[in-house]
């Protein structure tokens, strides 16, 4: 009996070792397949990493949101990408308009540090005004030595197209009244100039009588003595020494009568004498009545030896 239980408690023993290293194989079985199953999902992860750095990074420099028709603006697409990893074909694109126009397209690659870069340069300009949009562009790129393009999208652009200012009416309307003008001017120059030469080569030498002619002029005009009499006896001798200027008369007459008996003597014409006789008395005449004359009678008395006194000098201004 006790062989038996001695045998049981081997057989015992050796059946949990024996199930004790089939669990133990189990886990590490399940370990592999699980560190198995993480490398290759690694591997992927930086297969598929690699295959993302190897794209070129892009932007874009947008157009401007508003433009003039007939002026130009610029529009760019840059590709990037480190220089270590070789070079990129980039394919030229063609993008749809609306509204505008192509004036430049042009390629550039250059190296900056450890990029490389290549810039798509467009310059549109708006037609009329109105909206005005780019149409969306697929770039074209691979590797060199590749023979599959990849793309690269571009969203659509969109501008508002103003009205271009009609400078080109406006400087020719300016012109043609910058024209008109300089002629005018021009010709009322010349003519001012030949004037002024006709009457320089007709121009006589100067008369002083003109001098008595405008002091006359002033005294009447301004002068205002303390009474009526003291205002008419200096308007009357301005008047005197005008008429004996003109007719050349000495100053020995000092009397109307006296310049009166002068003037007949020089054969003058009816009307040239009736208006000095006229003159003379009706001003002697106010000056001796005795009564204070009104404003308004003073002011016709001042208009008419004025008058005739002004009219003395536009006929010597006449003859010059």
């Amino acid at each position: 009996m006790r062989i038996m239980r001695l045998l049981t408690k081997t057989i015992k023993t050796k059946r949990k070792t024996s199930n004790h290293s089939f669990s133990s194989f189990k886990k590490d079985t399940v370990l592999t397949r699980k560190v198995t199953v993480l490398g290759a999902f690694f591997a992927l992860a930086m297969s598929c990493c690699h295959g993302v750095e190897a794209a070129p990074s892009f932007r874009l420099q947008s157009p401007p949101k508003e433009s003039t028709a007939q002026t130009p603006f610029h529009y760019r697409l840059i590709l990037e990408w480190p220089s270590g990893e070789g070079s990129y074909e980039v394919a030229p694109v063609s993008p749809v308009l609306e509204n505008l126009e192509l004036i430049e397209q042009r390629q550039s690659q250059e190296t900056v540090g450890s990029r490389l870069t290549v810039t798509l340069a467009f310059t549109f300009s708006g037609i009329k005004k109105g909206p005005a949009r780019i149409g969306p562009l697929q770039i074209p790129y691979r590797r060199e030595g590749e023979t599959d393009w990849q793309m690269i999208p571009v969203p659509a652009q969109t501008i508002s197209i103003r009205a271009r200012f009609p400078w080109s009416m406006f400087l020719r309307v300016g012109g043609l009244i910058l024209t008109v003008s300089l002629c005018l001017y021009l010709g009322r120059k010349a003519f001012v100039v030949s004037r002024a030469a006709k009457l320089e080569k007709n121009l006589q030498p100067y008369d002083p009588k003109q001098r008595v002619y405008a002091k006359s002029e002033e005294h009447i005009l301004t002068f205002k003595g303390e009474t009526q009499q003291e205002t008419l006896s200096h308007w009357l001798r301005a008047v005197k020494e005008t008429v004996m200027t003109y007719y050349g008369l000495p100053n020995k007459p000092t009397t109307e009568s006296e310049i009166i008996q002068a003037l007949a003597s020089q054969k003058l014409r009816v009307e040239e004498m009736n208006e000095i006789t006229r003159i003379f008395r009706e001003t002697e005449s106010l000056k001796f009545n005795g009564q204070l004359l009104t404003t308004r009678e003073m002011e016709t008395l001042q208009k008419t030896l004025l008058k005739y006194v002004r009219g003395k000098i536009i006929i010597e201004k006449s003859m010059v």
